[in-house]
């Protein structure tokens, strides 16, 4: 089963490059889009990148656009193609599909595959994928976190602790909004810790938690903690040619702030973008819609909160995986820690 799982994930893989990979210059750039480039510009001419706190995100999107410009041999921002540019989130937005490899073993088999498949398809992930903004660095980098730090707590193995706070790292140097999911994934993790102590009754759980607990060292954490301080330190400072980069990194959220509360572009009401991700359309053009996923996230929460109809696949797994020292997946071929 998890071969074949891993076989259905790979072809999802596949047909999320397929989907984002053609036509990537058939597209006029947006002016969002533009900005960036000319930022990178600069970078690829001149060697000069400070970072904006005003302005523009993080540093990520545009160091990175540096290999492919530099396998495509480009000196000059006028030999720069859109291909060049808009292929860094496409290879971002593929390799999120990819990542669930790592989570076989926690979500299942079957909730992989499906994760996969959905991943791959959905129209904001396809737009997204093909769009030369920060946004499916950040939402990559995100499922880092949770796919890296998922995979420590079944280990203990440092290498994924590390590579937890690389990935929050990379999540701050990319856009400064990233502390809206750093706040939520901690939200998260205490309301779980929260529930299932105010449920003494399953022994078992209680067990299961402890030893979730115990798994977490506190050393580790502490060098996963300065592992995603140097990156973010990194990036910002321009690897070192920048040390002001630094402090403006912490400043912006003045900026930001200010622009939550007062700016009233982007004030909506509550429902405005589940509004947009359910159905949308403009003039007689085609209906866009995520209504599907929407459908199944509701359905999933409701699941996770009822505990109806789910099976704790993570813990009825847990004996089998310690009797095999953390070798990898349930299969043995993917050796993971």
């Amino acid at each position: 089963m998890a071969k074949k799982c891993c076989v259905l994930i790979l072809a999802a893989t596949i047909v999320a490059l397929a989907l984002r990979l053609p036509r990537l210059a058939q597209r006029p750039m947006h002016g969002d889009e533009a900005v960036h480039a000319i930022k990178f510009g600069d970078l690829l001419e001149d060697g000069i990148y400070e970072y904006d706190p005003n302005e523009y995100h993080g540093p990520t999107l545009n160091y990175l656009t540096l290999i492919p410009a530099r396998l495509a041999s480009a000196e000059k921002l006028t030999e720069v193609s859109e291909l060049t540019l808009r292929i860094v989130p496409v290879f971002f937005g593929v390799l999120l599909v990819l990542l669930l490899l790592l989570m076989v073993d926690g979500l299942g088999a079957g909730a992989a595959v499906y994760a996969a498949v959905l991943t791959a398809i959905s129209p904001a992930m396809v737009f997204y994928g093909r769009y030369y903004i920060q946004e499916m660095l950040l939402v990559c980098f995100t499922f880092g976190v949770i796919v890296c730090g998922y995979r420590y707590t079944r280990s203990k193995n440092v290498k994924w602790v590390l590579l937890t706070g690389m990935f929050l790292g990379l999540m701050h140097a990319t856009k400064e909004t990233c502390i809206i999911a750093f706040g939520s994934m901690l939200l998260a993790l205490l309301l779980m810790l929260l529930m299932r102590r105010r449920k003494p009754r399953d022994e078992g759980r209680g067990k299961r938690d402890a030893s979730i607990v115990n798994r977490l060292s506190s050393i580790h954490l502490i060098a996963g903690l300065v592992a995603g301080a140097v990156v973010s330190i990194l990036f910002y400072s321009s690897f070192f040619t920048n040390l002001g980069g630094i402090v403006d990194s912490i400043r912006t959220y003045t900026t930001y702030f200010d622009r939550a509360g007062n700016n009233t572009l982007h004030i909506h009401p509550w429902y405005y973008y589940l509004k947009m991700l359910i159905y949308s359309r403009y003039g007689d053009g085609p209906i866009w819609t995520e209504a599907l996923i929407v459908f199944l996230a509701v359905v999933g929460f409701i699941a996770a909160m009822t505990k109806k109809g789910l099976q704790d696949i993570r813990h009825k797994t847990q004996d089998t995986r310690h009797k095999r020292q953390d070798t990898g997946l349930e299969s043995g071929v993917w050796s993971l820690e």
